[in-house]
């Protein structure tokens, strides 16, 4: 059985433990120093390698060796400018890795676990969060907008300087000192470039579905789209869809068919290249 071909790009596996100083560890990143650099990106090179020092966790933290990193359509917003942030901001959201130190005041986790990093880090005590809402968590909004940790703490450093942090994560690197709310512990059995999707895509695509449209078992529904959302939704990267037409037609789960193969209702599925 052939694997399903991924709709994000991955960022390189981090090796060997870089640099440290007495309490810093040098790393390397990917940064944004300014919004707005004109498409396209190959030429214009809005992102920079660089070297940064970065803390190790303060209380309620944890510092995350990243083995994947997807490429985000929330990351190319900050980097075109519709979506302000402060800069200069390591980006990254969407990733997964090994829990390489704790702080102190986390124990629910050992060096050596496998995490996913969450956008979204959740203070446990807003009223969103009491009402099982921890997506709209206030303090890890503001904490977002203003580039820190869920702390208030910046962990990235240049030339002196604090460097801002993307969605608490900044997963554009070797490793990222996160807040313990902005992981979740995983089965060491799935592989990192397939878990990082569920720090972003997976639950943004099922959760449009399943909290915004509400659909239910037995709704007819239309996927337009299927990268990294629209295949969140799917139930397995193992089978394909059929594609119905735009009129009461389900989405039926079927081992890769032909573009040419008629639906049950005997209509030609939809031709995307023609929409």
């Amino acid at each position: 059985m052939t694997r399903a071909i991924k709709p994000r790009l991955y960022f390189a596996v981090a090796q060997a433990l870089p640099k440290r100083d007495v309490d810093k560890m040098k790393i390397k990143a990917a940064v944004l120093n300014q919004m707005g650099a004109e498409p396209p990106y190959d030429k214009s090179k809005p992102l920079s390698i660089d070297e940064f020092e970065l803390d190790d966790p303060g209380h309620g933290e944890v510092m995350v060796k990243i083995g994947a990193a997807g490429l985000c359509h929330s990351d190319l917003s900050v980097i075109d400018g519709n979506r302000p942030r402060p800069t200069p901001m390591v980006l990254g959201h969407e990733a997964a890795g090994t829990v390489e130190k704790l702080g102190p005041g986390v124990d629910d986790l050992k060096v050596g676990d496998h995490v996913v990093m969450v956008f979204v880090p959740s203070c446990g005590h807003c009223l969103p969060c009491a009402e099982g809402r921890p997506a709209l968590c206030e303090p890890g909004a503001i904490a977002n907008n203003a580039g820190t940790l869920l702390s208030g703490a910046r962990r990235l450093h240049r030339n002196g300087g604090d460097v801002h942090h993307h969605l608490g994560c900044s997963a554009f690197a070797e490793y990222a000192t996160v807040s313990r709310r902005s992981l979740v512990k995983i089965d060491q059995e799935l592989p990192f470039d397939e878990a990082a999707l569920f720090g972003c895509a997976v639950l943004t695509g099922v959760g449009a579905v399943i909290n915004t449209a509400k659909a239910s078992a037995g709704s007819s529904v239309a996927v337009i789209g299927l990268g990294g959302v629209g295949r969140g939704y799917l139930p397995t990267h193992q089978k394909r869809f059929r594609y119905g037409p735009w009129t009461n037609q389900r989405l039926l789960p079927q081992s890769a068919p032909s573009r040419k193969q008629k639906c049950k209702t005997g209509e030609q599925p939809l031709d995307r290249r023609a929409a």
